[in-house]
């Protein structure tokens, strides 16, 4: 055997361990995806407890821009952390 056909059954063989692989997590996800769920209230409940320093990447404003810049941003985390309900 040729060295080419050896490095061709290696990645023939990579290919269907990866295919069997995400098959296998692909078929456990969807057993599991009926215990995935929760009510409206628990996730408030969950956005109630999480911290103000996690939301600091959304936009609350509803406009999003991904370009990386070095100008100052728009979205003031400051006022964010000192408003008072």
């Amino acid at each position: 055997m040729s060295f080419w056909t050896l490095v061709s059954r290696f990645i023939l063989r990579g290919r269907i361990l990866i295919l069997l692989v995400l098959s296998g997590i692909t078929f456990f996800l969807s057993t599991q995806w009926k215990y995935a769920h929760f009510s409206h209230i628990e996730a408030i409940q969950v956005l109630k407890q999480s911290s103000v320093m996690t939301w600091q990447h959304i936009n609350m404003h509803g406009e999003y821009d991904f370009e990386v810049s070095n100008k100052k941003s728009i979205f003031d985390l400051k006022n964010i952390l000192e408003f008072k309900i």
